[in-house]
């Protein structure tokens, strides 16, 4: 899946040779400038936690299942040209639980490393990094004013 976009588009998805690709033009339409790369189709539900905020940040990407023991040949391929296309990779592999937090701070991480080359994308980490403080000080807020037992029952008493 590739994504070429400057702001959060509908997906769409069409085969390619390796991977799948998710394209709606954009300012990075030179190459993608990061992948997703997982073992196994198990991991997508986890691993496309990276997917809104690279999207958010505006970042071209693909997304590939490459298994190296089940697809040596294809992971080393990919392994070879990764330098000619991609500026970071996100990897994932086993389904652990913790993965789609890891996977969304992988990708707020490599928006960081795009960010040094591409201000358009060093603007959008800042807002990002001010929203999320903004909700953490928003969720203290309601958390002193319901108290834990309400807090955690969404409200209700």
């Amino acid at each position: 899946m590739v994504r070429r976009s400057r702001a959060p588009t509908q997906t769409r998805l069409n085969p390619c040779e390796n991977g799948y690709t998710h394209s709606s033009g954009g300012f990075l339409d030179m190459k993608p400038s990061a992948a997703i790369v997982m073992g196994s189709d198990s991991d997508l539900p986890s691993m496309k936690a990276a997917i809104p905020i690279l999207e958010q940040m505006g970042i071209d990407f693909e997304v590939h299942v490459i298994s190296a023991h089940r697809t040596p040949e294809a992971a080393r391929e990919f392994a070879l040209n990764a330098p000619k296309k991609f500026e970071v990779i996100i990897a994932g592999a086993g389904g652990a639980a913790h993965l789609p937090g890891m996977a969304a701070n992988a990708a707020l991480l490599a928006a960081q490393i795009i960010a040094i080359k591409h201000p358009e994308v060093a603007e959008k980490v800042r807002e990002y990094r001010k929203s999320q403080s903004q909700k953490v000080v928003e969720k203290n807020q309601k958390l002193q004013q319901l108290g834990v037992e309400q807090y955690l029952n969404g409200g209700k008493q």
